[in-house]
């Protein structure tokens, strides 16, 4: 799926409609990184980000995987009360001001896919110990008809066949992730974004693979309102919960 560039300029992407409860957000952030900068990628995550962010009033919980085949060969996941955390002041006060370490490592990162989504459907429970991030966008004026079939279909059929431990559809909030920042600054300012993103965890991986591919190639664009782009499978590197004290 070719992804369209800063999410500011996207001018005629339709809003992300807002149910009537506030949903959990999610901050994805998916990315390459150069060769000689994976070790301390790695390190930084593990001992200064992921307890930078998880002291954001609102963060809840931080996931990590890594890549098993295909690109880009890693994904953070934090999970969020709802999507407005990250326009809050002090979400906002930590981007702006990057430590050191960051302002070393953000211009490593290459193909980066960053999304500042809304869950708004969530099959299934737990995390899995291996996921699949699918890319997808629903057709113009299609919207309910793709997130009914995965409510109704897709996600009933990976329940039955496909060792779903969850699947959590992630709806890109244009606004919130075209809202620019120092990092955004670092990174060259080159953050792609997805419309959709379904995130599969699985208990099984190669049986969830097969399921869905077989789900995807039986649906019809036209009948579910539903593009699907590229997909790639990942391993579980880490989870760190806000509450978790440090040792």
């Amino acid at each position: 799926m070719r992804h369209a560039k800063q999410a500011t300029a996207e001018k005629d992407a339709p809003p992300t409609s807002e149910p009537a409860v506030e949903v959990p957000g999610v901050l994805l952030i998916v990315n390459d990184v150069d060769d000689d900068a994976e070790d301390e990628l790695n390190r930084w995550y593990q001992e200064e980000h992921l307890p930078n962010r998880l002291a954001v009033t609102g963060f809840r919980r931080a996931r990590r995987y890594r890549a098993i085949d295909g690109q880009p060969a890693y994904v953070a996941f934090y999970e969020c009360d709802s999507v407005d955390v990250l326009t809050s002041s002090d979400y906002r006060e930590k981007v702006a001001n990057p430590t050191p370490s960051t302002r070393r490592i953000l211009p490593r990162f290459r193909n980066v896919l960053r999304s500042a989504c809304r869950q708004t459907l969530s099959i299934g429970r737990g995390i899995g110990g291996t996921a699949i991030l699918v890319q997808c966008k629903p057709m113009a004026g299609r919207y309910d008809a793709a997130r009914r079939f995965l409510e109704t279909e897709l996600g009933p059929r990976l329940l039955r066949e496909g060792a779903l431990v969850r699947l959590s559809l992630l709806e890109t909030d244009f606004a919130v992730t075209g809202m620019p920042s120092s990092e955004r600054e670092l990174r060259n300012d080159q953050d792609n974004y997805p419309h959709w993103v379904l995130f599969i965890e699985t208990y099984d991986l190669d049986k969830a693979a097969l399921s869905l591919h077989a789900g995807i190639l039986e649906c019809e664009a036209a009948k579910t309102g539903l593009l699907f782009g590229s997909w790639a499978r990942y391993r579980l590197i880490c989870v760190v919960s806000a509450n978790e004290p440090a040792r």
